[in-house]
């Protein structure tokens, strides 16, 4: 899922570790600034996919915005 907040466009993603479990993170794009952040859910490891989708969407629907350095605002 991808959406504007502002300026910024911000998506997450879902990926491989290499062995058996799944990270997460939230990314923040501002195009006109030429920023692009990754905030990796430090912590939090999935043994399946669909278990780190669905959880990575729950958080980022709790993004309310973003600071001009890129760091999010959740509520």
């Amino acid at each position: 899922m991808r959406r504007t907040l502002g300026e910024w466009e911000v998506w997450s993603s879902v990926e491989s570790d290499g062995g058996p479990t799944y990270r997460t993170a939230i990314w923040v794009k501002h195009e006109g600034r030429g920023i692009i952040r990754a905030h990796y859910l430090q912590g939090f490891r999935h043994s399946q996919a669909e278990e780190a989708t669905r959880f990575i969407e729950q958080q980022l629907d709790g993004v309310t915005g973003v600071n001009e350095d890129g760091s999010l605002r959740i509520r």
